[in-house]
């Protein structure tokens, strides 16, 4: 029979399903393929060349927009949908749909494998690994911006309801000081930036534009691919080893963003070394064969030239760059637009922006905070955004660039979230548990020096 474990995996894996159903709006939207320039450039190609049946084209030159990139895994994958739906746009985007779904269970396992890593609690490990792959999910069929008007204080006031009611607080009885509530500032804070952060992205046209294939292709394989190579190490297999570095293979053919995987895998596979062994060191060969072996491709088979696209696509200056990549990896960085153009005049602290402004920069020390409590989860989490996000933010902004790094991002938001939640219900329920014995005792005093009923001096 099933475990119960068993069965919570297939229920999670159903609602990550009914939370993508949403997204098939986009698959049925009334747009034409060509109506996107893109779009028709690459019908086009695939047309001129024959489709399907010189799909082997694409492994020998230039992907399908010839715009300079060694894409044949998602040259193929669109030839393959032209070869199945001719031109009927539905079918380009149902391929888009089934990508998006089938990476964000992969996400969930990866998660579920990442915070064993990490030495999360088990009881809490398949609940954690559903939030992320959910939010993720919500996130790529455009429905987070449904939570983004729901304000962070929201989610704390609900959180601090719950733990009283549940616990049966009464909130007359917690002896409440300034030292208290300092303490729960750093947990507040964290979750502030947690639901700030994961309810400020969404993906609006991942599934509905065709052009997204490229980091959806890439994702799905990029993440089971990752899975299949943990577990060939975790289970000395040679065939889910070999299955993944395949995939995460197909997954650089598809968009070369995957390269930027194999430095974290490496470091990982260094941190496992005494538990993995020599596997350790057959994961991170097989990568860097796979890293060299598609730069040797993309050198010799691809213009070496900055072509006129990719020189648009570069941001104007590197101060623009570094700013960029600054503000995505730390977000408190992005107000400081805020305070340089306002300046410190006081009349506008009668505005509530301004205090919204001040509140979050003292709330970032919550942040900080569970980094020194998660630091193993933190990290990773926090390393795969930095390292997936560093060459796209040269790049003026498209929603794909986002994709894979967006991952590393939910973990690292979802944990502030998480984490933070607990802590405070933590914090509370020992005051209230505290207030509880200090009550008890004085009674217990009161009663003692006021005992009851006669004494022998009594006249």
């Amino acid at each position: 029979m099933f475990t119960a474990r068993y069965r919570s995996i297939v229920l999670i894996l159903c609602l990550l399903f009914l939370a993508h159903l949403p997204g098939l709006k986009q698959v049925f939207i009334a747009s034409p393929l060509r109506d996107d320039s893109d779009t028709a450039a690459m019908l086009d190609a695939i047309q001129q060349y024959g489709g399907l049946s010189s799909a082997l084209r694409w492994f020998q030159g230039d992907w399908l927009l010839e715009n300079g990139f060694y894409r044949p895994i998602s040259s193929l994958s669109l030839t393959l949908d032209y070869a199945l739906f001719g031109e009927q746009a539905w079918g380009f985007r149902l391929t888009n749909w089934l990508m998006a779904l089938l990476t964000a269970w992969g996400v969930f396992f990866l998660a579920r494998w990442g915070l064993r890593w990490a030495s999360f609690e088990d009881r809490l490990l398949d609940g954690f690994a559903a939030a992320m792959a959910l939010a993720f999910s919500l996130q790529q069929v455009g429905m987070m911006k449904n939570l983004g008007g729901v304000s962070a204080w929201w989610v704390v006031l609900l959180t601090l309801v719950l733990v009283v009611w549940k616990e049966k607080i009464k909130p007359a009885s917690l002896s409440i000081d300034a030292k208290w509530l300092m303490a729960l500032i750093l947990p507040i804070g964290a979750m502030l930036w947690g639901w700030e952060r994961l309810t400020g992205t969404d993906y609006q046209r991942m599934i509905a534009w065709v052009p997204s294939r490229t980091a959806l292709t890439m994702s799905v394989f990029a993440v089971w691919g990752l899975i299949f190579a943990f577990k060939g190490c975790d289970q000395r297999s040679v065939s889910f080893l070999l299955l993944g570095v395949l995939m995460i293979a197909l997954a650089l053919g598809a968009y070369e963003q995957t390269i930027t995987l194999i430095p974290l895998m490496a470091l990982l596979a260094f941190e496992r070394r005494k538990l993995w062994g020599r596997w350790a060191a057959a994961l991170t060969l097989s990568l860097i064969f796979v890293g060299a072996g598609y730069a040797l491709l993309r050198v010799n088979l691809v213009t070496t030239q900055v072509t006129t696209y990719q020189q648009q696509q570069l941001r104007s200056s590197r101060s623009i760059w570094a700013f960029a990549y600054t503000r995505e990896m730390f977000p408190i960085v992005g107000d400081y637009t805020y305070w340089k153009n306002a300046g410190w005049d006081i009349e506008l602290w009668m505005f509530k922006e301004r205090w919204d402004y001040a509140v979050m920069a003292i709330a970032y020390a919550g942040v900080f905070w569970m980094v020194w409590r998660r630091p193993r989860w933190m990290a990773a989490c926090w390393l795969w955004h930095a390292l997936t996000f560093a060459p796209m933010s040269a790049l003026h902004e498209f929603e794909h660039y986002y994709y894979l790094p967006q991952m590393g991002k939910n973990g690292f938001d979802i944990m502030l979230l998480w984490a933070g939640g607990i802590a405070l219900s933590g914090r509370i329920l020992q005051r209230a548990r505290s207030s509880r014995a200090e009550q008890a005792a004085h009674n217990r005093l009161v009663g003692g020096s006021n005992p009851s009923g006669p004494t022998s001096s009594d006249p």
